[in-house]
C-alpha cells in the first residue's frame, strides 16, 4: 500500500475576500492510534468497581436505570463524567453521545 502524503493546504481568506493557498506537513499532528501524544480512546472503566456500584445504585433517582451506566461507559465515559451529568440541571447524558 502506497505511504498517504502528509503534506497538506490550507485556504485561507482575507477582509478582501482574497483567497490564500499555503501548504503544510501533517505528518507530526496524526500517528496511529495517538493525537498529540494522548491516545485516541479510553480503557473501559471497570462495571465492577464500588464507585461504578455507587453510581448504579442512586441512577434511578436521576432517572437512568443500572445498565445506562454500562452503556455510558463502554462509550468511553469516566465514572466522574457521569456523575457530572447527573448533577447537571436537566442535561441528558446520551446527548452527549455522538
Amino acid at each position: 500500500m502506497p505511504e498517504l502524503s502528509t503534506i497538506r493546504e490550507m485556504l485561507s481568506v482575507d477582509d478582501n475576500g482574497i483567497i490564500e493557498r499555503t501548504n503544510f506537513d501533517a505528518g507530526n499532528l496524526f500517528s496511529y492510534g495517538r493525537y498529540y501524544g494522548a491516545p485516541l480512546y479510553r480503557p473501559a472503566f471497570s462495571s465492577n468497581s464500588s464507585y461504578v456500584q455507587e453510581l448504579k445504585d442512586i441512577a434511578s433517582a436521576f432517572g437512568y436505570a443500572p445498565e445506562d451506566i454500562d452503556e455510558l461507559l463502554s462509550c468511553g465515559f469516566a465514572p466522574e463524567e457521569i456523575e457530572d451529568y447527573f448533577y447537571e440541571s436537566g442535561e441528558d447524558a446520551y446527548a452527549h453521545i455522538g
